[in-house]
């Protein structure tokens, strides 16, 4: 496991970041032509220690699941992301002494259904063995991802279904009981 340590340990005292941003730009070439993704891009830090930089990503804000180190680099495409669900970025520095600086303001990003991409899937509800069901049909080529929440803000995937797919989809919440109540959807992310 890595060890963390604040910027007060460096020798010249801190190591900071500033200015991480969302930057528009257009889907990289070798990318999967369905692929959803976001580029982030951060000031450099102007220390000599400083040698490259971590990005964290989490779907909840300050819990990260995944780091990806960019080396030197001050951007970096994050993918695949999936439609409708809403994720939070955090950069820190790392020195040639392998000490890393605290976490950058923190950024977040939904990522649209927005009928180009990514669209909502007509859902037929139902119960079986006190668990809710859902069945949807499928089109060649789309990933389909089963959301859910509980305040209808917070959306989460809870399965995903490759292009490959049957033509019909069943599938089964086998949680609903450990939720006072659940809302869902299905988002297709089209090819």
């Amino acid at each position: 496991m890595r060890k963390f340590r604040t910027a007060a340990a460096i020798r010249s005292g801190v190591l900071f970041l500033c200015c991480l941003a969302f930057v528009p730009v257009a889907q990289p070439d070798d990318a999967p032509p369905n692929e959803i993704g976001v580029t982030l891009e951060w000031d450099p830090n102007p220390e000599p220690e400083v040698v490259g930089y971590y990005v964290y990503v989490g779907t909840q804000s300050g819990v990260y699941t995944r780091v990806v180190d960019t080396g030197s680099q001050t951007f970096i495409r994050v993918a695949p992301l999936d439609p409708g669900i809403t994720y939070y970025f955090a950069v820190t520095a790392r020195s040639s002494d392998g000490l890393e600086s605290p976490f950058s303001d923190e950024v977040s990003y939904t990522v649209p259904i927005d009928g180009v991409r990514a669209a909502l899937t007509p859902v037929t509800f139902g119960v079986a063995n006190e668990a809710i069901t859902t069945r949807f049909s499928t089109q060649p080529g789309c990933r389909y991802f089963v959301q859910a929440t509980e305040d209808l803000l917070t959306w989460r995937t809870l399965e995903t279904f490759g292009p490959d797919t049957a033509d019909e989809i069943f599938w089964e919440d086998a949680m609903t009981s450990s939720c006072d109540h659940r809302f869902y959807r299905v988002v297709a992310q089209l090819p």
